[in-house]
């Protein structure tokens, strides 16, 4: 789910209960905007498949936090992730030590994806 999906339910449950609650909204009107809602996402999920830029407006783009263990302060402090928020991400996938860490991914879905070192040669 997309961030926007979650905005959309959150408008669409906000506009449907109004009309159902019997306030000054007919029911029509409540189905109305609701198709309204549902068509204007469906049009930016569109436009996000057929247009690169529209989908880094639209979702951003993922963010490189952890490059050969350096972590990058600026994005961490732009992103505003915590340096416990990334510890987590990397014991999550069995790391203790940032050094350990090839790259560490914040992706557009809010996930943070860690690559490990590759230890030893490769045969």
């Amino acid at each position: 789910m997309a961030p926007f999906d979650l905005v959309l339910l959150l408008v669409l449950s906000n506009a449907v209960q109004n009309s159902m609650i019997g306030a000054d909204n007919t029911v029509g009107a409540g189905f109305i905007l609701a198709g309204v809602l549902v068509a204007v996402n469906s049009l930016l999920g569109y436009a996000t498949r057929k247009s690169k830029r529209v989908e880094v407006f639209i979702e951003g783009k993922p963010q490189i936090l952890v490059h050969h263990g350096v972590v990058d302060e600026a994005i961490l402090q732009k992103e505003r992730i915590t340096r416990h928020e990334l510890l987590a991400a990397i014991r999550q996938v069995g790391l203790v030590d940032i050094s350990d860490v090839m790259v560490a991914i914040l992706e557009t879905n809010g996930r943070i994806n860690v690559i490990k070192k590759i230890q030893g040669p490769l045969t």
